[in-house]
């Protein structure tokens, strides 16, 4: 029996069951839904998902019993996650609140799962352009973290940085720079240097530096970070490649383009090393390193890597025809940088035709692609055609505000 029938049946006879008393087989039925939800979400049937976690919820609040309060509770959860990762924020917001609210009445306000909601529901208040109720709930989530949490516990650390990534979006540089600094003070305290969260919090006070355009500092940062992470990964590991790339980045703004060479060639070098012994393929690196490859000179190098990616890629019978967009999009940014207008014409258009051939995938991301192909359509002055495209972006936008809602 496929899914979407087995959906049917077991929603059908769980309104049934409810309604004859019957609780213990309607939560077993609860249990099987949310079974379903989670392979049609594998699936990527996204409708299906939202039907069977619906579902899942009426179940669990039309019992009557103790035990569904937790069915509930989650129900709710998996509801607000789903909408968040779908982009429809609007529809995440009431069920964060609503389970914001059990926690609440269950718990009390002082207990470190309420914290937890605050944080989920400041994510969506950010999203939804509500950045004071997002400050507000991330000051009570830290509040209640710093008082209940072991000093430099990694819940209270990503609050910091919750903190910092609002106030740098609202470009209050000097209160992000604290609350970097603040996270960096309680674990370098905490664990002294023997964590990745002491590095992350060099990285993050680093990408500021960079935004306000301080890349000596941020390289000083970056530099600590890398020592950091060589003891703790060793020499060797590919933990160490985006941390070099980042200075790879404050070399070249700082116009020392041999030196950006350089590392990148360390990292080159480092790659080699780890799959000579049989490491994973670190398949991100490339699509990132396409600045110090330009600035170095070696940008055929980096296409025919690029290449060889995505033939690889689609050499691997796991690979999802999906997953290849992105790196066709990867493609086109770096023959945006070559001024190769021609072959950013044809990437843009392979990953046009894998995102219109796939109904599952995300509206924004076929809608970017739409409207970088259209900026290039307008640079090789075809205006008609560029309004063409960019009228079919809108159209995606627009469709995916009213699915929101």
């Amino acid at each position: 029996m496929r899914t979407h029938d087995t959906f049917l049946s077991l929603a059908a006879s769980g309104v049934l069951l409810l309604g004859s008393g019957n609780i213990a087989l309607a939560l077993d039925q609860f249990d099987t839904l949310s079974a379903f939800a989670t392979k049609a979400y594998e699936e990527e049937n996204y409708l299906q998902v939202e039907k069977l976690l619906k579902q899942c919820l009426d179940l669990a609040e039309k019992s009557p019993d103790a035990a569904s309060g937790n069915k509930v509770l989650t129900s709710l959860l998996r509801l607000a996650s789903f909408f968040a990762q779908q982009g429809r924020f609007s529809d995440a917001e009431p069920y964060s609140k609503k389970a914001l609210a059990i926690r609440e009445g269950r718990l009390g306000k002082d207990h470190p799962d309420v914290a937890r909601s605050y944080m989920d529901l400041a994510a969506l208040e950010a999203r939804l352009g509500q950045p004071e109720q997002a400050e507000s709930l991330l000051l009570q989530a830290l509040d209640i973290r710093v008082r209940n949490l072991a000093p430099g516990a990694t819940e209270t650390t990503r609050t910091y940085w919750a903190l910092a990534d609002l106030y740098q979006s609202q470009k209050r540089s000097a209160e992000a720079e604290k609350a970097l600094q603040d996270a960096l003070t309680v674990n370098e305290k905490a664990h002294g240097e023997g964590s990745t969260d002491v590095a992350a919090c060099l990285d993050g006070i680093a990408s500021l530096y960079v935004s306000a355009q301080r890349p000596a500092d941020a390289e000083a940062q970056l530099r600590k970070a890398l020592s950091l992470r060589e003891n703790l990964f060793g020499p060797s590991s590919l933990e160490l490649v985006p941390t070099m790339l980042a200075i790879a980045e404050a070399r070249s703004l700082q116009n020392d383009k041999a030196g950006a060479g350089a590392v990148r060639k360390q990292v080159e070098k480092l790659r080699e090393l780890v799959y000579a012994a049989g490491g994973p393929d670190d398949a991100t690196t490339l699509s990132i390193m396409s600045a110090t490859y330009i600035a170095s000179g070696d940008a055929n190098d980096l296409e025919k890597k690029l290449l060889k990616l995505i033939a690889d890629k689609e050499a691997k019978p796991a690979t999802k025809k999906l997953d290849l967009a992105p790196a066709y999009r990867n493609l086109a940014d770096f023959y945006e940088k070559m001024l190769s207008r021609d072959k950013e014409g044809q990437a843009y258009k392979k990953a046009l035709e894998i995102y219109a051939s796939n109904a599952q995938c995300d509206f924004r991301d076929r809608a970017a692609t739409l409207e970088g192909y259209s900026e290039l359509l307008r640079k090789q002055k075809k205006e008609a055609e560029a309004n063409q495209v960019q009228a079919e972006a809108k159209r995606l936008r627009e469709q995916g505000k009213v699915a929101s809602k």
